[in-house]
């Protein structure tokens, strides 16, 4: 091989790991947000479990409608005891859980696949690039004011509007 030809060889593979790495790092934060999503919303216990942390007690009318909500998300129940309006959003809502989901299982499956198949590497620019990503969602978030987060989330996912409901609503 000449020096040119190694010398190209040598950036294809350069680049490959680049890619390689950025892919690794975006799946791994796609599989950590997708699954803590998927917790929050599958799991029954961290409703009371986060209320408990926050220092919220849960009243017999929450624990209900929370309860609902998660027979709800998996096809079982009705949700009997929220508006027409509410009904949609969570349907809705629903809908984008189950695709969570999906995608969380995705890029899990594309990891093990990737690592498995020696297509990729857990070394330490992907250790780099995961982590720094993964500090830097957060401090957004943190930086951001929560209400800004909040609508801002429900305007891109739900743009039809049923996101808005009245002060005594139960979903509030």
């Amino acid at each position: 091989m000449n020096r040119d030809t190694q010398r190209d060889a040598q950036k294809r593979d350069s680049m490959h790991r680049w890619y390689q790495t950025v892919l690794v790092a975006i799946l791994l934060i796609l599989f950590i947000l997708s699954a803590t999503v998927v917790i929050l919303a599958f799991v029954p216990i961290t409703y009371p479990v986060l209320m408990s942390v926050l220092g919220n007690e849960i009243d017999s009318q929450s624990q209900t409608v929370h309860t609902q909500i998660i027979s709800f998300f998996f096809w079982r129940g009705s949700l009997d005891i929220l508006t027409a309006n509410e009904v949609s959003h969570m349907r809705d809502v629903r809908i984008l859980l189950w695709i969570d989901l999906a995608l969380a299982l995705f890029s899990l499956i594309l990891l093990i696949f990737l690592f498995r198949t020696k297509r990729a590497t857990w070394n330490r620019k992907t250790q780099r690039t995961a982590g720094f990503v993964l500090i830097l969602a957060p401090l957004i978030a943190v930086l951001l004011p929560f209400d800004f987060l909040f609508t801002a989330m429900h305007v891109l996912l739900f743009p039809q509007g049923n996101w808005q409901f009245p002060a005594d609503s139960v979903l509030i």
